[in-house]
């Protein structure tokens, strides 16, 4: 079914995304679709619908809004499964309606830690609220995608969506703005963590940021804590009491519930939300519960796991065959639509659908996803123990069950939910064959996370039969900390290109390998990889020539050679414009201001650096970290320790936010030059071993040797440089940014708020959000304490 896809995309290599170049001529699939960002599920944007049977909780809803009203920025519902936290926000935000507010709801899961998928649902789920009012920042994103930029900074998108809130904020609109990410647990990339706490900093007054998580997120959460910023609802605010116990029985059974039985129930499950739900499911049973409900719930175990296995086989057991084996069966997917059931139990078409209302009207744990109910998803806990008696009853279906939603997913067009369902039930060669079909669609969103995932859940030998992926992988792994692990999938796919004679695919993998000798600083074999394609004597695109000669002039100036590299990188941007190849003019331009630099051009060092940052915009991450650490550098050369702080914490900060880690090493050894020109030794060394472990995972073996020297010669010095000690080095690594650095200038040089906003333009609101993020990074309990904490950083003189 995918082989005639496999080979409309054979010859793709994602140049722009790369710096790779080969074979740009394949226009076609840059344009096969009339968006570049990912498809919108419009299911995940849609708040619970509010249960007939809910139990009101007046008290909780009560003191979160007044939270709320008092000017909280986020509030935290951290419980374990099955206490009703996404009930909890659905009644917050119903409370925020009532009161002529908005709501921005987003549910999560796990392919959202992928900062395309995630952004992209972010911005529909506030434009849904607010009509409008993403449009900035969707065309921010939509443009990073199309310039090739692998995993969008997020920081920089959700920066524009900010702007706008605060925008429609200074224009007086109406009404409070709730964001609710439901299932924030779920979300692991650190970049992703990073974005968001920054953004929160930059929201308006009237917006808050509600999560539902399993587990605290790693957000500042003290900080916000400290500032009274931050609301939280824990295990002990969402148990039941007995009288809400009882409440609850007497709206979902039709039994007599006498208050010491409520009371019973309650100790019994611990108030736990979930718990209840089964215990009413089981007394509405014929079983011995409903004949004798006191002494069934003494003899109920206290543990939720327990209780949850125990009663979840009462339910099922008493439920007929056709629902049980329904229940069983579509517990494998994520999301639940009636033509999906029908392909997974083999149905008549529209028996689905019917089952899936029956099993809402038995209150089985299905949650409906939107508002015309086609879309549908279990209780997550209720489909973990599902899942778990499907294992245990009939494992062999497990993986037939998964082959056929990955088949359904891909007769509709959505390989992504079908790569995820083959991978699930271990289908490996369907997995592979879409993969090879999605791949350039997926890396072209600039989804980095979600590819790297999908592979690595690919058993290593199906991978290594795949010259393509094998490719194609090694290129993610090069930017992203693995460049051992991508030298082996490239001599993997180097031998399988060979035995199938496949001239443009080899050299296609000798790109890849040439674009890794660069990064590690080996200028040698960059040349000879350079030597081995034009070999292959095939032709080869003007942009993979032009990628060549942008690498070989790199290799000039690692090797040495600083005029003859000057020369190539000269002569490469005279030939080459920022539209055929912007990445790689941007590269080449922040490699000729290190040339500059290294001949003590400083003017024209400058200029190429500045020019870099003013052509990326914050869009084009790796020539920007470059970019950011030649500045850095230059400036630790000359002893200008605030503006090679400053420098260095742009470059970590972007790599943070990202998954470029190339440049974080040369960031924390300029840092440690900071801290050594401050007298803080402890901290230099510190930073200094950070510095040479993130190199030694690289396999950067000019960047160690940097940091031993520098040591070395740092312990030999008997006179360091004068400066105030650094305690708290630590603090470096949450940089300020640059408007950040402008306001802490002018407090220094004494203007007062009013004079600050005059001065840049911008609202008093902007201005007092600024001082607030400098109170939070620099641990300052007022603007004088903020001043001390920054010279004593060396932030400012």
């Amino acid at each position: 079914m995918y082989s005639r896809a496999v080979q409309q995309f054979a010859p793709l290599c994602y140049d722009q995304l790369f710096e790779c170049g080969l074979c740009k001529s394949n226009h076609d699939v840059y344009t096969m679709s009339s968006t570049l960002l990912p498809t919108i599920i419009s299911a995940k944007l849609f708040a619970l619908p509010q249960r007939p049977d809910l139990v009101p909780r007046p008290h909780l809803t009560q003191r979160l809004m007044s939270g709320i009203r008092a000017g909280a920025r986020v509030i935290l519902i951290s419980a374990p499964p099955g206490f009703g936290k996404s009930t909890s926000a659905a009644e917050i935000a119903a409370a925020v309606r009532a009161e002529g507010g908005s709501v921005a709801w987003l549910g999560l899961d796990p392919e959202d830690n992928d900062p395309t998928r995630f952004l992209v649902h972010l911005i529909a789920a506030v434009d849904q609220a607010l009509p409008g009012i993403g449009e900035a920042a969707h065309a921010r994103l939509e443009a990073l995608v199309a310039e090739g930029i692998p995993s969008p900074p997020a920081a920089s998108v959700l920066a524009l969506l900010a702007n706008s809130l605060n925008q429609a904020a200074n224009q007086a609109t109406e009404g409070r703005l709730l964001f609710v990410l439901d299932d924030y647990h779920l979300i692991e990339h650190p970049g992703l963590h990073y974005a968001l706490a920054a953004w929160v900093e930059q929201l308006p007054p009237g917006v808050a940021l509600l999560l539902c998580t399993r587990s605290d997120p790693p957000l500042p959460l003290a900080r916000w804590r400290v500032r009274r910023q931050l609301l939280e609802v824990r295990v002990a605010d969402l148990q039941f009491t007995a009288a809400e116990t009882g409440t609850f029985f007497q709206q979902a059974t039709q039994l007599s519930f006498p208050p010491d039985l409520a009371e019973l129930a309650a100790a019994r499950t611990e108030g736990w939300a979930a718990g209840l739900q089964l215990v009413a499911l089981a007394l509405e049973g014929d079983t011995v519960a409903a004949h004798d409900p006191a002494a069934w719930l003494e003899a109920l175990g206290g543990d939720d796991r327990y209780i949850a296995d125990y009663l979840v086989e009462e339910v099922l057991a008493h439920q007929p065959e056709p629902i049980q084996q329904f229940l069983l069966h579509t517990a494998v997917v994520d999301r639940l639509h009636g033509p999906l059931c029908d392909a997974l139990l083999a149905l008549p078409p529209g028996s689905g659908q019917t089952l899936l209302e029956e099993v809402e009207r038995a209150n089985l744990f299905l949650i409906p996803l939107d508002q015309r109910r086609q879309w549908y998803r279990y209780h997550h806990l209720f489909r973990d123990l599902l899942q778990r008696q499907l294992k245990r009853h009939a494992p062999e279906m497990v993986a037939t069950l998964h082959q056929r939603a990955a088949q359904w997913y891909a007769d509709q067009g959505l390989l992504d939910e079908g790569i995820e369902e083959a991978l699930a039930g271990g289908v490996w060669d369907l997995a592979v064959e879409m993969l090879a079909a999605s791949f350039p669609t997926v890396l072209r969103q600039g989804r980095w996370t979600t590819m790297r995932r999908w592979f690595a859940t690919l058993p290593a030998d199906r991978l290594v039969s795949s010259p393509r992926l094998c490719t194609w992988y090694a290129q993610m792994l090069i930017y992203t900390g693995e460049p051992a692990y991508a030298l082996e999938l490239l001599a993997s796919a180097e031998s399988g290109w060979r035995a199938e004679a496949d001239l443009p695919g080899l050299a296609e993998a000798l790109l890849v390998r040439m674009n890794l000798a660069r990064l590690q600083d080996q200028p040698d074999e960059v040349r000879t990889i350079a030597t081995q394609i034009t070999s292959l004597k095939i032709p080869l695109s003007p942009l993979v020539q032009k990628t060549m000669a942008c690498n070989v002039a790199i290799a000039s100036q690692q090797a040495g050679d600083g005029r003859r590299a000057l020369e190539q990188l000269t002569s490469f941007l005279t030939d080459t414009s920022q539209e055929e190849a912007p990445i790689l003019v941007l590269l080449a331009r922040s490699h000729l201001g290190d040339g500059y630099a290294a001949l003590g051009d400083e003017e024209a060092a400058r200029a190429a650096y500045q020019m870099v940052i003013d052509l990326t915009q914050g869009r084009n991450l790796f020539p920007l970290l470059r970019a950011h650490m030649g500045l850095a550098a230059f400036a630790a050369e000359r002893g200008h320790w605030e503006v090679a702080t400053h420098h260095a914490q742009e470059a970590i900060a972007l790599a943070q936010s990202s998954e470029r880690t190339l440049y974080t090493a040369p960031a924390l050894l300029t840092l440690a030059r900071v801290a050594a020109s401050h007298n803080d030794s402890a901290g230099a060394e510190r930073l200094a071993q950070q510095s040479m472990e993130m190199a030694r995972t690289l396999d950067n073996t000019r960047q160690y040797a940097k940091v031993e020297n520098w040591r070395a010669e740092a312990g030999a010095s008997k006179h360091p440089t004068p400066g105030t000690p650094l305690t708290t080095v630590d603090l470096l690594l949450e940089p300020l940014t640059g408007r950040e650095i402008e306001v802490l200038q002018l407090v220094a040089a004494g203007a007062s708020n009013q004079q600050i906003a005059a001065q840049l333009v911008i609202s008093l609101n902007t201005v007092k959000k600024h001082m607030a993020n400098l109170l939070g990074k620099l641990q300052a309990e007022s603007r004088t304490h903020a001043l001390a904490r920054a010279r004593e950083l060396g932030l400012i003189s």
